[in-house]
């Protein structure tokens, strides 16, 4: 039987044993909870990351749809530019078609026909398309206008450039390429206060039929039958009879191309020319032209500038203005179209002489007739002149054939405009300009 010492031992070691056992549990437990901290933050990893998967997967498909829609558009895109291509490419030949002969001729019937105003229609539409060399797109169109010295910039729906022939048309989103077409070719064929909607008929114009009535077409019809009675004998050509010559058969005189300037004639000594133009049409003044004005019109065209512009002359030398072997290099040809224009105009009661007279091409005619005063030209011959020589040839008959003219380039300047106007005059015709303009200062100041 074991003591009372032993069974403590026994009891005491068995406490121990339990302690031990406790700790152990104590740290299994433990180590337990930390393994499930771990897995609960394991799991919620994982469910953030399912999350971000799940967003991640909702952004693919959102730019996956959105690269759909872009592809479909850029094919859209693409297959509306092919077709603009495909009318740009057509534009000259539809142009060919607006100029043809019998489009032209009867326009303004079909305009009339379709209750289109024609009062609109310009009347050099058919200069103005004939001068496009090609038609091309672009999807901005700006317009420079410059004003002193600031450049403004306009958008534009097209615009044609003067140098190139290029006609330029901006094909915009939601806009057919023949629309768009139209709408330039209308901008050039019509003036701006034509109604909008122009360029909406004008495509229909181009195939639209004048209607002709009955009656008409009827005497269209039988216009070339012979009638009752009468036999194809009828219908020939009769026998010519005697003719008279009515053109004067002459050799160019290449010599009227060399001026010989000297002063104009005073009022005393009137030297009236005999012919206009080397024609062999003696001058009948017309609005009652005094014989000054008469005198001083031929002197300066064919002595001073042997029928050039004097705009032009200030610009180029007359080779370039009239090259050999051109139609212009002829005074004869030259003449038909070099005009004589009063900047203080006629009927205002201005002066009749050499002093308010410009010798001036048809063009600059045309251009600065309404722009150009005695008073502002006067002043830029007192003020802003500049010594030039300018050499006149008499054509390919000899390099001796020459004639040299000492005259002054003055610069107009032009009230509200943004340009200046460069003017060739000879010595004599300044001095007559500035005597006569110092003579009407001083006239008008003793009035007063």
């Amino acid at each position: 039987m074991k003591t009372i010492d032993e069974q403590l031992e026994e009891a005491l070691a068995r406490i121990t044993k339990s302690e031990s056992d406790a700790t152990a549990s104590t740290s299994l437990l433990t180590e337990a909870g930390h393994q499930h901290e771990r897995f609960r933050q394991e799991i919620a990893a994982l469910t953030k990351d399912k999350e971000t998967l799940t967003l991640a997967s909702g952004e693919l498909t959102e730019q996956r749809d959105q690269l759909s829609r872009d592809l479909t558009t850029a094919k859209q895109s693409l297959t509306s530019a092919a077709t603009g291509a495909e009318e740009f490419t057509k534009a000259k030949e539809r142009i060919t078609e607006l100029l043809s002969a019998r489009f032209a001729s009867d326009l303004r019937k079909r305009l009339a026909d379709l209750e289109v105003p024609t009062d609109g229609l310009r009347e050099q539409w058919q200069n103005r398309l004939g001068a496009i060399v090609t038609v091309q797109s672009a999807t901005r169109i700006v317009a420079n206008y410059k004003l002193g010295r600031r450049i403004y910039q306009v958008e534009a729906t097209s615009g044609f450039d003067e140098e190139s022939g290029v006609l330029w048309v901006r094909q915009s989103e939601g806009m057919d390429a023949v629309e768009a077409f139209f709408e330039a070719i209308a901008n050039r064929m019509f003036a701006e206060n034509a109604p909008k909607y122009v360029a909406c008929v004008l495509q229909r114009v181009l195939h639209h039929e004048v209607r002709e009535s009955p009656v008409i077409r009827a005497r269209s019809a039988t216009a070339d039958e012979p009638h009752e009675g009468e036999s194809d004998d009828d219908f020939l050509d009769p026998d010519p009879g005697e003719t008279f010559q009515t053109h004067r058969q002459s050799a160019p005189d290449v010599s009227k191309n060399l001026p010989q300037p000297a002063p104009l004639s005073s009022a005393a000594s009137l030297r009236l020319p005999r012919s206009v133009g080397g024609q062999g049409r003696t001058p009948s003044p017309s609005r009652s032209m005094p014989e000054r004005e008469l005198a001083h019109r031929e002197e300066l065209k064919r002595d001073h500038y042997a029928w050039h512009c004097q705009r032009c002359l200030a610009q180029k030398q007359p080779r370039r203005l009239a090259p050999a072997g051109s139609y212009a290099e002829l005074q004869e040809n030259r003449h038909k179209f070099i005009e004589a224009h009063h900047p203080d105009q006629v009927h205002a009661i201005s002066a009749r002489h050499g002093g308010n007279l410009l010798i001036l091409c048809h063009y600059h005619h045309d251009s600065l007739g309404d722009v150009l005063t005695r008073a502002e030209i006067a002043d830029a011959l007192r003020n802003r002149v500049k010594p030039k020589t300018i050499t006149f040839h008499a054509g390919n008959c000899g390099a001796g054939n020459k004639q040299t003219v000492a005259g002054f380039i003055t610069t107009v300047r032009l009230k509200g405009l943004p340009r200046d106007v460069r003017l060739f005059f000879t010595a004599d015709h300044r001095d007559l300009w500035l005597q006569s303009s110092a003579n009407a200062s001083s006239a008008s100041a003793a009035a007063e």
